[in-house]
């Protein structure tokens, strides 16, 4: 099997598999936020596999493109990953006392990515 096979064949599972996973859990409860923002992760995923792709391609051109398409969905992955932790990290799993101190931790840590991704 040659390398570009092999490269198309890996770049699209991942795209294909991430996009099933984020539509899965978008359809599974639509008015949750902690879903959405789980989507839209996973969407950043498939695109980084795609620009990832368009990466390797011949032309200097579409190498320039791959790599602007992964940048763009690095971002988008970043934001919403710190998003969806917050979220998820801060609706469940502990009592009323036990989930405000949470929640403050849970929060510092939130501004503290926020602080060091931008």
């Amino acid at each position: 099997m040659s390398i570009d096979l092999t490269i198309f064949i890996t770049h699209s599972l991942l795209a294909i598999v991430s996009l099933f996973f984020g539509v899965l859990v978008y359809i599974h409860g639509r008015e949750s936020v902690t879903n959405r923002f789980f989507a839209f992760v996973v969407f950043g995923l498939a695109l980084w596999s795609v620009g990832s792709f368009i990466s390797f391609q011949g032309t200097p051109e579409l190498a320039f493109l791959g790599v602007r398409l992964i940048f763009f969905s690095v971002s988008i992955q970043t934001s919403f990953l710190a998003l969806f932790m917050y979220t998820f990290l801060s609706t469940r799993f502990f009592t009323k006392g036990e989930y405000f101190l949470f929640q403050r931790k849970a929060r510092s840590i939130f501004y503290g990515l926020l602080l060091v991704l931008y």
